[in-house]
């Protein structure tokens, strides 16, 4: 009898670290971990304060946008995304996403990894500012768009904010 239930115990034990790992995997609604807003135009995604260590994956984007119902194939859908005041240390490389403005003000930054803007083909409005950014982590594939033939197309940046960075001339 005791070693039946010593055998339960540890199934169960086994059952439910495989549902945590199986949880960990899983894609995450964004909005149930930032405040959306999606009655406002652009789109409002504010994970500022979240306590965000890294981004989220494309995963994550698709499975917020389908449970959101957004269809981002529709042109007049897009999104202003702050990640203000978290303690993220890089970007990485976002999917296509019709992001209009992006901030990371006020994190740890130090990393963009190349292209990582590459797929934000609407981003105009670019915060960076109060980060640990020197010259050398910006080499000149972070600002590049997509490949156009033989050269990269720049960003469509108007606005890039990097003030209150360790950045000198």
């Amino acid at each position: 009898m005791k070693t039946s239930l010593l055998v339960v115990s540890v199934l169960l034990l086994v059952i439910s670290n495989m549902e945590l790992i199986m949880a960990a995997d899983a894609p995450k609604d964004i909005c149930s971990l930032c405040f959306c807003d999606t009655g406002i135009e652009p789109i409002l995604i504010s994970c500022e304060k979240s306590n965000l260590t890294s981004l989220f994956t494309e995963e994550d984007w698709t499975y917020t946008l389908k449970i959101k119902n957004l269809d981002i194939s529709n042109s007049t859908v897009t999104f202003d995304v702050r990640f203000d005041e978290n303690e993220l240390e890089t970007i990485s490389k976002f999917p296509p996403l019709p992001i209009v403005s992006l901030s990371f003000r006020g994190n740890r930054l130090n990393t963009i990894e190349p292209y990582a803007f590459e797929e934000l083909d609407s981003l105009a409005s670019l915060d960076l500012s109060s980060n640990q950014f020197t010259a050398k982590d910006l080499p000149e594939p972070v600002f590049e768009g997509k490949l156009n033939v033989t050269y990269y197309k720049p960003l469509s940046l108007q606005n890039l904010n990097m003030s209150n960075n360790n950045i000198h001339s």
